[in-house]
């Protein structure tokens, strides 16, 4: 939260309003204490009056800077809250169309292997090389050899017409990046 409260910010900083809101309380106290000894002591009404005009108006002017610092905050505090609220509206805004590309290209990769006529374990296979996995890892994750998936590899680069791994991310990655 910034130090700049926003109504008062043309004029002070919220520790010097703080600063001169103590001021205000301490100068508002201390008078009606003296005024309270001034009574005790029997000080006329010309001396007694002037110094609760004073107090009060030391008191009067703390309490209007207090609910100014309390609206101030209060403000700040739900422009902040807006702030969040609209970057939570982008995000999300954001994530939607991400999502939407990534089914686009995703939809668009699962026509061209069914173009190159891959088997649907061919296709799975060549989604997970896709995203960088290993044979090993790729045999792990469908409960097989890695023989059997190195194989399948091996069909997926025959029928697709690349040489291996690099080709194939790049096949589908080259479109994707715009080096006019």
């Amino acid at each position: 939260m910034s130090d700049v409260t926003p109504e008062l910010s043309a004029k002070f900083t919220r520790k010097e309003a703080n600063l001169i809101l103590a001021l205000l309380f301490t100068i508002g106290i201390l008078t009606v204490l003296d005024v309270y000894e001034d009574w005790l002591d029997g000080a006329t009404l010309y001396h007694i009056v002037p110094e609760l005009i004073m107090a009060a108006s030391a008191l009067l002017a703390a309490r209007i800077l207090l609910l100014q610092l309390a609206e101030s905050r209060r403000e700040a505090v739900l422009a902040s809250r807006a702030e969040a609220d609209e970057a939570k509206r982008m995000a999300f805004a954001w994530k939607g169309k991400a999502d939407e590309l990534r089914r686009g290209i995703s939809e668009t990769i699962g026509k061209q292997l069914s173009a190159w006529q891959l088997t649907e374990a061919e296709s799975d296979i060549a989604f997970l090389l896709l995203k960088g996995l290993s044979t090993a890892e790729i045999a792990k994750i469908r409960d097989t050899s890695e023989r059997t998936i190195r194989n399948q590899t091996s069909d997926i680069y025959s029928k697709s017409g690349l040489s291996g791994r690099a080709q194939l991310a790049a096949y589908f990655l080259e479109d994707l990046f715009d080096r006019s």
